[in-house]
């Protein structure tokens, strides 16, 4: 590239780029940019250059194993080899069973492949290494920055630029340029002063008998020097070398060599005069000596050029999770577990205070979602949920949550834990199942839990808008959009209607009135009922038990429904059985006798004290 540039200082970087095609590291590896990236990191003067290692595919008998044998710059191949094994011993890698690090001089890691049936080993080895480059240090982005002090001009304090390659070359050359004039320079002083001695020398040589007698009369070295300056119109440094003449210098073959060296370095000082007289014989300096540093040191291209086509990235999350039924557990304050088995509710443990208000029967591939007060959906994947018999993890911990923020209701995505039956009504964009979300103003909207089932980031996903700040979202609910929603207010105020009543939204929405109420009036519970029949049970604060079902309170969306109690306090809301056998069993299990307390009590109905338990508490 500096060859080019000193042939053709108006070159663009575009064409330099042919000459320089990307950085070459000493461990190898292979840059994923492409050549049009790297050519517009050169004119910038920054960007980040992605490479990762390599590695090929070796058969060992039956088994295959992938073989790294270049690592990215930099990074500790020791550390590099704990944390794959971390990765394997933690499950987060199933297509690995085993590492183990050959290296000698060389590089070599060496990872055992585990196929499963159907799979080839290319496919294996290219999920696996795509995990890898995402969660380790195979893959590694290093930061061109090509800031830097230039000289400025009438020698006043360097400025920093951000340099193009073509300038930052094109100051190192100008630098070289300097720095070969500044030494030939030198070089040719130093000539001039042996040249200066050597021309006394020989001067001296011609004179010598007179010089001999000149030396033999003086009194001492002092007053010889001063005759021998005053007599011969020597100056006082070659009059010094003179007197430091051993005397086997005065032999023929001696003065011989001197005039030979006189000769050599009056030659030397003429062609380094004819240099530094033409600025184009110094870049032919600089060109020449280029080459030999090219001889010396050039070595073969260790960093392959890959392009973003050879990048791999992982497009199935779930390949990386081992297929496991599990149940996640969720309590009244937001903890969050999961747990293999589920012998008894009454067993699994809870914060001293807290309480279970969702179990799921799902598997680890599924994602779970979170549904907060304030019209925020987390949705995180079962396999990330934490396994543990203990308390668990507050769901703060894995999201973040505004001031006041809770969780008031979580559904499990698991096909087995949606709704029975799916409605009728087809919509591409939104397609069922669907999400059905209520406020304590009686705010309620409907919308499609597609675009709520992958995992979201930390802040979530808005899935509707609370109206104001006196407003929030009691309870979601998931639905086919065949059923019924059954509401009560602190009133007593009752309304049954169908959900199709609810208009479906794409995006987050303020909602629409579910029953008219008085302004001190709040909606006290809600649930949803799959049939005429089929509701929620209210109980009395005397212990008396009222079915709300759409045949004794339905009535249209935004009426003013019916009084439910008119003597009686509103004390506790038990909802229909379905969303037990729904959420806990799974659509296609009835409850067994690890997972309640009796077969008679799964057929016909649960406590109600125990279906509470399951279940958030509402105002």
């Amino acid at each position: 590239g500096c060859l080019l540039l000193i042939e053709r200082p108006d070159v663009d970087t575009q064409t330099l780029c042919k000459k320089i095609k990307g950085p070459d590291f000493p461990t190898g590896g292979l840059i994923l940019n492409s050549k049009e990236e790297l050519c517009s990191f050169y004119e910038k003067g920054s960007g980040a250059i992605k490479i990762r290692g390599c590695w090929h595919l070796e058969k060992e008998g039956r088994r295959y194993n992938v073989i790294i044998d270049e690592i990215p710059f930099a990074v500790n191949k020791s550390t590099l080899v704990s944390k794959i094994g971390d990765l394997i011993s933690t499950k987060k890698l199933p297509q690995l069973d085993d590492v183990r690090d050959e290296s000698t001089d060389t590089v070599r890691i060496v990872l055992s492949l585990k196929i499963k049936q159907g799979d080839s080993a290319d496919a294996t080895m290219n999920r696996a290494m795509a995990y890898l480059c995402k969660h380790t240090q195979l893959q590694q982005h290093f930061h061109l920055n090509l800031t830097c002090l230039v000289p400025a001009e009438d020698n006043a304090v360097p400025t920093p630029i951000k340099a193009s390659l073509h300038e930052i070359l094109q100051h190192w050359l100008d630098f070289r340029y300097k720095s070969i004039v500044a030494r030939l320079n030198y070089e040719l002083g130093q000539l001039n002063e042996r040249l200066h001695l050597l021309e006394a020398f020989e001067k001296a040589f011609g004179i010598l008998d007179a010089l001999i007698r000149l030396i033999r009369k003086s009194d001492g070295r002092k007053d010889a020097h001063a005759k021998i300056v005053e007599t011969f119109n020597f100056d006082d440094r070659q009059a010094e070398a003179i007197l430091d003449l051993r005397l086997y210098k005065l032999a023929k073959l001696e003065i011989y060599a001197i005039q030979q060296e006189l000769k050599e370095k009056r030659a030397a000082a003429q062609k380094i005069k004819d240099i530094l007289a033409s600025e184009l014989k110094i870049w032919q300096t600089v060109q020449q000596e280029l080459r030999e540093l090219r001889k010396l040191y050039g070595t073969k291209r260790k960093t392959k050029l890959g392009g973003a086509d050879e990048e791999l990235t992982i497009t199935d999350d779930a390949a990386y999770i081992l297929d496991e039924k599990t149940y996640v557990i969720v309590t009244k304050d937001g903890w969050i577990k999961r747990q293999g088995r589920v012998h008894n509710i009454e067993k699994i443990r809870t914060r001293e205070g807290d309480k279970i208000a969702v179990i799921a029967k799902t598997n680890t591939k599924q994602t779970f979602g979170f549904f907060s007060n304030l019209g925020t959906a987390f949705v995180m994947r079962v396999a990330d949920i934490p396994s543990t018999s203990g308390y668990g993890d507050p769901i703060q911990k894995y999201f973040t949550f505004a001031n006041g923020e809770k969780i008031v209701s979580s559904i499990s995505f698991d096909t087995k834990c949606l709704p029975r039956e799916i409605s009728d009504i087809e919509d591409e964009k939104n397609p069922p199942p669907y999400g059905v979300a209520i406020t304590h103003k009686g705010r309620i909207i409907r919308f499609s839990l597609s675009s709520h089932m992958l995992p979201s980031n930390k802040t979530g996903r808005k899935y509707m808008k609370p109206d104001g700040n006196d407003d929030s979202i009691i309870h979601v609910s998931p639905a086919g959009g065949h059923e019924w929603a059954c509401v009560v207010s602190a009133q007593t105020r009752s309304l049954c209607f169908p959900i199709s009543e609810i208009t479906l939204v794409r995006g987050a929405g303020k909602g629409i009135a579910t029953v008219k109420l008085d302004p001190k009036d709040r909606i006290a519970a809600f649930s949803l009922a799959l049939g005429k029949h089929d509701g929620p049970t209210l109980v009395t604060s005397r212990g008396r038990e009222m079915k709300i079902t759409p045949r004794s309170y339905g009535g249209r969306r935004a009426s003013r429904g019916s009084i439910v109690l008119k003597r009686d306090r509103f004390k506790a809301w038990a909802p229909p059985l379905i969303h037990y056998h729904e959420i806990f069993a799974g659509k296609d299990d009835e409850p067994s006798d690890e997972d309640s307390s009796s077969k008679a009590e799964a057929k016909g109905g649960l406590p109600v004290e125990e279906n509470l338990k399951l279940f958030p508490e509402f105002p």
